[in-house]
Formats: C-alpha cells, sequence, structure tokens
C-alpha cells in the first residue's frame, strides 16, 4: 500500500519534471483545505492526498466544494496512478 506521504513526494517529483510548481497550502485558522496548490502547463489546480483507503473528513468536503463553486479544478488523489492520470488530464487539455 502507497502511503500518503509517497504520493505527496510523487507528486512533487512528477509536476517539477514538466516544468511545473507545486506549493504546501498551509491556510491558518482554515481548515481542511487541499494539501497542494499546483501550477502546470499555464494551469492552476488543487490537490488534496489521502492514503489508499482514506476518505475526505466534512470540512475537507466543504472546501474543495467552495473552491469548485469559484471554477477551480480540485483533485483527490489516492496513488501514484491517480496523480498520473491528473497529470495527463492537465497537460493534455
Amino acid at each position: 500500500m502507497e502511503l500518503e506521504r509517497d504520493v505527496e513526494n510523487y507528486l512533487i517529483h512528477q509536476v517539477k519534471q514538466m516544468n511545473g510548481l507545486t506549493y504546501k497550502w498551509v491556510s491558518p485558522g482554515i481548515r481542511g483545505v487541499p494539501d497542494r496548490i499546483v501550477i502546470l502547463a499555464g494551469k492552476l489546480f488543487f490537490v488534496e492526498l489521502k492514503r489508499a483507503n482514506g476518505s475526505l473528513r466534512k470540512n475537507q468536503q466543504y472546501q474543495i466544494r467552495k473552491l469548485r463553486e469559484q471554477g477551480q479544478l480540485v483533485f483527490t488523489v489516492y496513488s501514484k496512478a491517480d496523480v498520473d492520470q491528473v497529470l495527463n488530464k492537465i497537460f493534455n487539455e
């Protein structure tokens, strides 16, 4: 089973290989924001990382919904394969 930190490190590495940027998102006073802000191929999107059998907490669901209401892309990834799917989608759009 892939650990969340391994998937996060994989995301960081893959985005860097594609000349993109990943930033850890820490928002004091606001719980549940996605883990990473990614800028790649002229697009900005958010990534929430979870372990393979993990689930979103209510505050994470709320923050993701609020971001999507603002027209932002937000992805939840559970594995390295999920990372690859997200990056392929973003890079090839």
